[in-house]
């Protein structure tokens, strides 16, 4: 199976997915990879390709359809809402969600009013290998993985509050030295042992008063270089991709190989090109800010417009 991203605005990251089961996580996410920048269409999916996306074991259609059925009961109950400085909004994703038992298919619509949650994604954004989600086996682990994933080019997240990541991890309210013996550490070492981190660990910060109480954690990691987050089928299908100048387009190339190199070896490659990046950069910190935007969404498999090309164009003459 070719590999398949999950990509999602960061404000996903703030909705606790309460009460639900590995299955349930799954599927979500499942789903998600496949209607992203799909705008609102209807999509239909086949059970049979959504067992595959989400490494679902049990064969009789009928319990398949009570999984599915009951996770979406569990995301129409839950308060699926985020807060930003001037408003508080609450949502159903899916504004459709129809699994018709005789087909056997699911028909699946995103929310109209909010598929920027899932479209048109360059920036603030969230995105990590399904396979490798699907496969971390706690709950815990996996809510934590995708924290991480969203400051995966920093090597470390903020600091998250005691209360503020029990609620993000969805934990019972565990008293600190509970939650970092039955949630922390345990997902910290699954998650590690996936391969999906290097060198990750978790900082307990405390306060600085009489006592010294826990204040809050973070999670300290390599920095990720793209390994992982790219998806394509083969060079050629790459090269379509990257329609680019012919100096870019040779650059973009060298690093798809460097990374089909870096998939038939455990050990962690560099990547040349974000290298030679590095020394160079736009005009100002924001027009930086926009190439990388563009260049990460390029190798993304996302196909850039004829202005983003434009842009993008113009910004790598810069960059010199």
């Amino acid at each position: 199976m070719a590999k398949e991203i999950v990509k999602y605005n960061n404000n996903m990251n703030k909705i606790p997915l309460k009460n639900f089961s590995k299955n349930d996580l799954n599927f979500f996410f499942a789903i998600c990879s496949q209607v992203k920048e799909k705008g609102s269409d209807l999509i239909e999916l086949s059970f049979d390709r959504i067992k595959e996306l989400a490494d679902y074991k049990p064969t009789a259609n009928q319990r398949f359809e009570d999984d599915l059925r009951r996770m979406n009961e569990k995301l129409a109950h839950i308060t699926t809402s985020f807060e930003t400085d001037e408003e508080i909004v609450t949502f159903n994703l899916f504004s459709t969600f129809r699994i018709l038992k005789t087909k056997p298919i699911l028909k699946v619509r995103v929310n109209q009013d909010f598929t920027w949650l899932l479209n048109e994604l360059v920036k603030e954004f969230t995105s990590f290998e399904l396979q490798e989600y699907i496969a971390l086996e706690g709950i815990y682990s996996k809510a934590l993985y995708r924290l991480l994933k969203q400051w995966k080019t920093q090597g470390k997240t903020p600091k998250y509050e005691v209360a503020e990541l029990k609620e993000l991890l969805s934990t019972p309210d565990y008293i600190p030295k509970k939650l970092m013996d039955k949630v922390i550490k345990p997902s910290v070492e699954e998650i590690k042992l996936s391969g999906a981190f290097e060198n990750l660990w978790c900082e307990v910060v405390y306060a600085k008063k009489r006592g010294k109480p826990v204040d809050g954690y973070i999670f300290h990691f390599d920095k990720d270089d793209l390994k992982g987050q790219i998806y394509f089928k083969d060079v050629e299908e790459f090269e379509q991709i990257a329609a680019k100048t012919k100096t870019e387009k040779a650059a973009v190339m060298a690093t798809a190989n460097n990374l089909l190199k870096a998939k038939k070896s455990t050990k962690k490659q560099k990547n040349s090109f974000v290298e030679g990046c590095s020394r160079r950069k736009a005009s100002t910190d924001k027009r930086e800010e926009r190439y990388n935007a563009l260049l990460e969404k390029s190798l993304l498999g996302m196909e850039l417009t004829g202005s983003e090309r434009t842009e993008f164009e113009e910004l790598s003459r810069e960059r010199g």
